[in-house]
């Protein structure tokens, strides 16, 4: 029996998002990523060195990785990477 692969989407571009709630803003930085060894670079370049936190999760193929960054743990990198998977993305880096 054959086992279905999940439908993958990947970004054509970056991709921006920005969100504020009470005294907080959030922004959300999408870039394509194709290789785990770039991750330093891309990370570099789209965290904003003034945030508080600056969480991550990428997902490419079965690979994937989160960090929350100073936030309480498992909240803002898996979160992410629920987001990536709930969107069906593949090789994405999010910030």
């Amino acid at each position: 029996m054959e086992v279905a692969r999940r439908p993958e989407f990947l970004l054509s571009g970056a991709s921006t998002a920005f969100h504020e709630t009470k005294r907080s803003r959030f922004e959300a930085f999408a870039e394509p990523f194709r290789s785990p060894q770039d991750f330093d670079a891309l990370y570099e370049r789209l965290r904003d060195p003034k945030a508080t936190h600056s969480a991550w999760a990428w997902r490419i193929g079965e690979q994937s990785r989160c960090c929350d960054d100073g936030e309480l743990s498992g909240t803002a990198g898996r979160s992410i990477l629920v987001a990536i998977d709930g969107a069906l993305l593949d090789q994405v880096l999010v910030v």
